[in-house]
Protein backbone atom coordinates (compact mmCIF):
# COMPACT_ATOMS: atom_id res chain seq x y z
CA UNK A 1 0.00 0.00 0.00
CA UNK A 2 1.85 3.14 -0.77
CA UNK A 3 1.36 5.79 1.70
CA UNK A 4 0.83 8.78 0.18
CA UNK A 5 -1.81 7.00 -2.46
CA UNK A 6 -3.17 6.25 0.83
CA UNK A 7 -3.34 9.34 2.40
CA UNK A 8 -4.78 11.00 -0.41
CA UNK A 9 -7.53 8.14 -1.33
CA UNK A 10 -8.38 8.43 2.40
CA UNK A 11 -9.25 11.53 2.55
CA UNK A 12 -11.28 11.82 -0.80
CA UNK A 13 -14.55 12.08 0.36
CA UNK A 14 -16.08 10.99 -3.07
CA UNK A 15 -13.90 7.27 -3.08
CA UNK A 16 -15.63 6.07 0.47
CA UNK A 17 -17.73 3.41 0.85
CA UNK A 18 -18.37 0.04 2.79
CA UNK A 19 -15.47 -2.20 1.82
CA UNK A 20 -13.60 -5.17 3.19
CA UNK A 21 -9.96 -4.25 4.60
CA UNK A 22 -7.58 -7.12 5.15
CA UNK A 23 -5.42 -7.25 8.13
CA UNK A 24 -2.06 -6.19 6.44
CA UNK A 25 -4.47 -3.08 5.03
CA UNK A 26 -5.56 -2.21 8.34
CA UNK A 27 -1.89 -2.35 10.38
CA UNK A 28 -1.10 0.08 7.38
CA UNK A 29 -4.11 2.24 7.36
CA UNK A 30 -4.27 3.70 11.10
CA UNK A 31 -1.24 5.87 10.60
CA UNK A 32 -2.53 7.08 7.37
CA UNK A 33 -5.83 7.86 8.80
CA UNK A 34 -4.16 10.31 10.94
CA UNK A 35 -1.93 11.21 8.59
CA UNK A 36 -5.33 12.10 6.41
CA UNK A 37 -6.90 14.04 9.43
CA UNK A 38 -9.67 11.17 9.92
CA UNK A 39 -10.55 10.20 13.11
CA UNK A 40 -10.30 5.54 13.60
CA UNK A 41 -12.57 4.62 15.39
CA UNK A 42 -12.66 0.11 16.30
CA UNK A 43 -15.66 -1.02 16.77
CA UNK A 44 -15.88 -4.74 18.13
CA UNK A 45 -19.68 -6.08 17.04
CA UNK A 46 -18.40 -9.68 17.42
CA UNK A 47 -20.94 -10.16 20.89
CA UNK A 48 -24.05 -8.47 19.61
CA UNK A 49 -26.75 -11.58 19.34
CA UNK A 50 -28.78 -9.10 16.84
CA UNK A 51 -28.58 -5.69 14.24
CA UNK A 52 -30.56 -3.79 17.34
CA UNK A 53 -27.77 -4.67 19.78
CA UNK A 54 -25.34 -3.37 17.13
CA UNK A 55 -26.82 -0.38 17.16
CA UNK A 56 -27.12 0.43 20.91
CA UNK A 57 -23.09 -0.62 20.90
CA UNK A 58 -22.23 1.68 18.32
CA UNK A 59 -23.99 4.31 19.66
CA UNK A 60 -22.31 3.61 23.03
CA UNK A 61 -18.89 3.61 21.62
CA UNK A 62 -19.02 6.44 19.34
CA UNK A 63 -20.50 8.05 21.99
CA UNK A 64 -23.59 9.52 20.17
CA UNK A 65 -25.95 12.12 21.67
CA UNK A 66 -28.68 11.48 23.83
CA UNK A 67 -31.40 11.99 21.22
CA UNK A 68 -30.02 8.64 19.35
CA UNK A 69 -32.25 6.39 19.32
CA UNK A 70 -30.97 3.32 18.55
CA UNK A 71 -32.42 2.54 15.44
CA UNK A 72 -31.08 2.95 11.54
CA UNK A 73 -32.48 6.30 10.49
CA UNK A 74 -30.65 7.56 13.83
CA UNK A 75 -27.79 6.06 13.33
CA UNK A 76 -27.11 7.57 9.65
CA UNK A 77 -28.78 11.28 11.22
CA UNK A 78 -25.34 10.88 13.50
CA UNK A 79 -22.81 9.31 11.32
CA UNK A 80 -24.05 12.80 9.03
CA UNK A 81 -25.19 15.09 11.12
CA UNK A 82 -22.43 17.96 10.73
CA UNK A 83 -22.93 19.79 13.81
CA UNK A 84 -21.90 16.61 15.65
CA UNK A 85 -19.46 15.04 13.74
CA UNK A 86 -16.32 16.44 13.21
CA UNK A 87 -15.24 17.90 10.22
CA UNK A 88 -11.99 15.98 9.22
CA UNK A 89 -13.27 13.12 8.26
CA UNK A 90 -14.25 9.27 10.32
CA UNK A 91 -12.92 5.65 9.63
CA UNK A 92 -15.45 3.06 11.49
CA UNK A 93 -13.73 -0.60 11.27
CA UNK A 94 -16.01 -3.37 11.81
CA UNK A 95 -15.08 -6.22 13.42
CA UNK A 96 -17.69 -9.32 13.59
CA UNK A 97 -20.51 -8.38 10.91
CA UNK A 98 -19.28 -12.16 9.77
CA UNK A 99 -20.52 -13.90 13.02
CA UNK A 100 -24.34 -11.41 13.34
CA UNK A 101 -24.49 -11.92 9.35
CA UNK A 102 -24.65 -15.55 9.79
CA UNK A 103 -26.92 -15.00 12.90
CA UNK A 104 -28.98 -12.45 11.15
CA UNK A 105 -28.48 -11.85 7.45
CA UNK A 106 -31.73 -9.68 6.38
CA UNK A 107 -31.16 -7.60 9.66
CA UNK A 108 -27.44 -7.46 9.23
CA UNK A 109 -27.71 -6.57 5.46
CA UNK A 110 -30.18 -3.55 6.47
CA UNK A 111 -27.47 -2.39 8.82
CA UNK A 112 -25.00 -2.70 6.12
CA UNK A 113 -27.27 -0.94 4.05
CA UNK A 114 -27.55 1.99 6.41
CA UNK A 115 -23.92 2.33 6.85
CA UNK A 116 -23.41 2.34 3.32
CA UNK A 117 -26.01 5.42 2.84
CA UNK A 118 -24.08 7.31 5.32
CA UNK A 119 -20.80 6.86 3.74
CA UNK A 120 -22.79 8.29 0.81
CA UNK A 121 -24.31 10.80 2.61
CA UNK A 122 -21.33 12.13 3.77
CA UNK A 123 -19.33 11.73 0.71
CA UNK A 124 -22.10 14.35 -0.97
CA UNK A 125 -21.50 16.80 1.64
CA UNK A 126 -17.29 16.57 1.12
CA UNK A 127 -16.79 14.90 4.65
CA UNK A 128 -14.96 11.03 4.53
CA UNK A 129 -16.99 8.23 6.14
CA UNK A 130 -15.20 4.98 5.39
CA UNK A 131 -16.66 1.57 6.57
CA UNK A 132 -14.50 -1.02 6.73
CA UNK A 133 -14.90 -4.88 7.77
CA UNK A 134 -12.67 -6.93 8.90
CA UNK A 135 -13.75 -10.24 6.86
CA UNK A 136 -14.66 -10.74 3.45
CA UNK A 137 -18.83 -10.20 3.08
CA UNK A 138 -20.51 -11.14 -0.07
CA UNK A 139 -21.40 -7.98 -1.77
CA UNK A 140 -18.63 -6.04 0.38
CA UNK A 141 -16.03 -5.25 -2.37
CA UNK A 142 -12.49 -5.11 -0.78
CA UNK A 143 -10.66 -1.79 -0.30
CA UNK A 144 -9.58 0.25 -2.83
CA UNK A 145 -5.48 0.34 -3.46
CA UNK A 146 -5.75 3.34 -5.42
Amino acid sequence: MNRGMTDKLLADASRCGLFHLNAEQRTALVPQATAAGLRLHSLDLSKCRSPGSCLQTIGEILSFPDWYGANLDALVDCLCDPDWQASGGDILMLAGVDRLRKADRKGTDKLLEALSAASAECSDNGRPLWILVDRPLSGVPPFPER
